[in-house]
């Protein structure tokens, strides 16, 4: 299952994020919503006006 994670700007450190947060952040931050998302699918980490935003896939046993 994918999650997201966040490093805000004025922190060191990655913090979980639920999905329904990354996608408002998207919506507010960017013009169009679906390459952002095709860009994080792909690994890539989304820079948003409060932090960094990356989808982390967690591999379970």
């Amino acid at each position: 299952m994918a999650q997201f994670e966040v490093r805000y700007f004025d922190k060191d450190n990655w913090e979980e994020v639920s999905k329904n947060t990354v996608l408002e952040v998207i919506q507010e931050s960017f013009i169009r919503s679906t390459p952002a998302i095709n860009e994080m699918l792909k690994g890539k980490m989304l820079l948003a006006s409060n932090g960094i935003y990356r989808m982390k896939k967690e591999i379970t046993a």
